[in-house]
């Protein structure tokens, strides 16, 4: 339990660190926009075509419906109970 908890706080410490980054990011665009693109441009971009994209998110989209399906699928079948009376 206190792992979790401490985990959960440095998640929430890393997202206002994040937070504040991109603030002085949005800041400093107005003084020296090179600057700040130069900061922000690491280089990791990656670009696929239209078809290649669509692909990819059918295969996500079924490997979700294949996921449901079996969590259904998976899961006990409970008997109802008859009202005594």
């Amino acid at each position: 339990m206190k792992t979790w908890m401490f985990n959960s706080w440095l998640e929430d410490n890393n997202e206002n660190i994040d937070l504040f980054k991109h603030h002085g990011y949005l800041i400093g665009s107005f003084i020296n926009p090179e600057a700040v693109k130069s900061l922000t441009d690491t280089g990791n971009s990656y670009s696929v075509s239209e078809k290649e994209f669509e692909a990819t998110a059918d295969m996500v989209r079924e490997s979700i419906l294949k996921e449901q399906e079996k969590a259904t699928s998976d899961k006990p079948k409970r008997r109802r109970r008859k009202k005594v009376n």
